[in-house]
């Protein structure tokens, strides 16, 4: 798949599922500036939209809504990202007092909020894409030691990993239901995202199902060091 072909794959599956303001975001507010930010550093860096949500919108419950140009979210509990691109036009050049004054609250509020925040121009996005991706892999791997977002899992699934390690032998759908307190299909569910992306190995009881699961233990070391 190409970048237009992912990206609007992306902006179609998000505005089935907004409606009202947040909608009208994605469809009025989401430009030339937001979209040049996924296709010259997130694409390149990633070649996929995982975990990415397009004009998200924060609450202050004091003083309304944020929208941010992109939220990247792996795991709510672990990592929240803004990702903002800024354009020097003239609402910027053209900003008054209270307008400057809502920015740095805003930005104060996600900060307090244990957001983290990456801005960059467009300017730069345009000119210098590469330092742009270096700081996004530069934040991404103080949380995860990788730079594909796809190998990032979330806290459910690190303590499979865990659980993998203290039994020592191949895992089971009903080990994780039993010491994890899930449902079945949950369990299974789990297992399949950490095979998926090779955190565990299938051990196939014929050419179809598979009865168990083994730990990649070199690739499992480096994450729960």
């Amino acid at each position: 798949m190409t970048f237009e072909e992912e990206y609007e794959k992306f902006i179609q599956h998000h505005g089935s599922t907004r409606k009202g303001e947040s909608l009208r975001r994605l469809l009025d507010g989401h430009g030339y500036g937001e979209k040049l930010l996924l296709k010259k550093v997130w694409w390149p860096a990633f070649k996929n939209f995982d975990f990415l949500y397009p004009e998200y919108a924060v609450t202050d419950m004091r003083y309304g809504t944020y929208y941010l140009d992109y939220a990247f979210i792996p795991d709510p509990e672990l990592l929240q990202l803004d990702l903002e691109a800024d354009g020097f036009g003239p609402h910027v050049q053209q900003m008054d007092r209270r307008q400057f004054t809502d920015q740095l609250n805003r930005q104060n509020f996600l900060v307090a909020m244990d957001w983290k925040i990456l801005r960059f121009s467009i300017d730069e996005i345009k000119e210098n894409p590469t330092r742009c991706i270096q700081y996004l892999q530069l934040l991404l791997g103080k949380y995860y030691g990788v730079n594909q977002p796809s190998n990032m899992i979330t806290l459910q699934e690190r303590e499979v990993l865990r659980l993998c390690l203290k039994l020592g032998k191949p895992i089971t759908i009903k080990d994780v239901a039993y010491h994890l307190k899930l449902h079945r299909n949950s369990a299974q569910s789990l297992l399949r995202k950490l095979a998926e992306k090779q955190w565990i190995l299938p051990l196939k009881r014929d050419a179809i199902r598979v009865r168990a699961y083994k730990a990649n233990e070199s690739k499992i070391n480096q994450l729960l060091v």
